[in-house]
């Protein structure tokens, strides 16, 4: 039983760490809401396979990562998706759009 558990657990993480696919409309809806604004940001973490990936960090939220298709964004300056966070490009989204 427990040799199960063992293999299953890591795909239930990984099932967890997909993120999550919207248009472009949900996008600037997610970008409108915010649970505490010192902590709320938003990253381009990179391109891959026609998706643009993007990282939320805020508090109490529970979605964090999205894509979206790179035909209804029109970005310049793309690069690969990475996973390290010193590559990610900071956005001036949601709070701060407007400062």
């Amino acid at each position: 039983m427990l040799r199960g558990l063992v293999l299953i657990l890591p795909l239930l993480l990984l099932g967890c760490a997909r993120p999550q696919t919207i248009n472009r409309a949900e996008l600037e809806q997610l970008k409108a809401h915010w649970h505490e604004p010192k902590v709320s940001m938003w990253y381009y973490v990179g391109s891959k396979d026609g998706y643009d990936y993007f990282h939320h960090d805020d508090l109490g939220s529970e979605k964090k990562d999205f894509r979206i298709s790179d035909t209804e964004l029109s970005w310049t300056n793309t690069f690969p998706l990475t996973g390290d966070r010193k590559s990610w490009k900071a956005l001036n989204w949601g709070v701060y759009e407007h400062q």
